[in-house]
């Protein structure tokens, strides 16, 4: 079973947006506050389409009421469900939480925290200290798409040399959809040019 613990407060919808491309066996838990507490009714069709368990909390109020609740509540489905198949994921953009990710690595734990729902990357168990930490891939590794390519997709008025470089700047789909997001400040926007833009990116191998 996998077990996400979603940050809404800080990820918002961008988050939670490919929550479709999960697998079915899974339980989200939503932490809001009375600052962020709208969801999109789409999120939650996709969710029911999976058959997604969601259960949501709403925290208290106080400086950094969430991510202490949060690591509660995981600390506390940590402790009532490990099995040895369990996965633990946190969903938020602030690297506090790397903390105790490495606090329950240490126990052996599946855990790891990614910046929204559909990432590709997968929790590790903690290696020994005597391992070597990984290289990071170059740039030149990920799938690059041309102009030419885009505009099979787009039209001449929708393309820009920015929406270039954010499809070539990343090898994940989440990624790029962020990166959309970023730049036209407009999650409508970023959302139609990431579906035109879908088929060149399975094309690519953006996973």
């Amino acid at each position: 079973m996998k077990y996400y613990f979603v940050d809404y407060e800080n990820v918002h919808g961008e988050g939670i947006l490919h929550i479709d491309e999960l697998e079915s066996n899974v339980k989200i838990f939503f932490l809001y506050s009375e600052n962020c507490k709208n969801i999109s009714l789409d999120i939650i069709e996709k969710a029911c389409k999976k058959d997604i368990s969601i259960i949501a909390y709403k925290t208290g109020i106080g400086k950094n009421a969430l991510d202490f609740q949060l690591s509660s509540l995981l600390g506390f489905v940590i402790g009532t469900t490990v099995k040895e198949q369990d996965e633990y994921i946190i969903v938020s953009k602030d690297t506090g939480f790397d903390c105790v990710v490495e606090f329950w690595k240490q126990r052996n734990c599946v855990i790891s925290r990614i910046c929204a729902l559909g990432e590709s990357e997968k929790p590790e168990l903690l290696k020994q200290s005597s391992t070597k930490p990984k290289k990071k891939k170059a740039t030149t590794d990920i799938p690059q798409a041309t102009k030419e390519e885009t505009l099979k997709y787009l039209s001449a008025n929708e393309y820009s040399e920015e929406i270039l470089r954010v499809v070539n700047s990343y090898k994940t789909r989440v990624a790029i959809n962020n990166g959309f997001v970023n730049l036209f400040k407009d999650s409508g926007k970023a959302g139609m040019i990431y579906n035109k833009l879908k088929p060149l990116l399975k094309e690519k191998g953006k996973t």
